[in-house]
């Protein structure tokens, strides 16, 4: 009896299934955390260059008489 419970445990391929998901799962966020390093530059250099061009700007008054 103990034996054949080793090797039916032995057998089960249930908790490859699971390292499989895990696996692709810590892929996936490390792929966003890549990309969301790759794109912070270049959103600071954008917020940076609208906040110039804002603070620069006049803003008219309308009158509706």
């Amino acid at each position: 009896m103990p034996t054949d419970m080793i090797r039916a445990w032995l057998a089960d391929e249930t908790a490859a299934v699971t390292v499989d998901w895990v696996v692709l799962a810590a892929a996936m966020i490390a792929l966003g955390v890549g990309i969301i390093s790759q794109l912070s530059g270049g959103m600071t250099g954008v917020a940076t260059a609208l906040s110039d061009a804002l603070s620069g700007a006049t803003i008219r008054e309308l009158s509706f008489d």
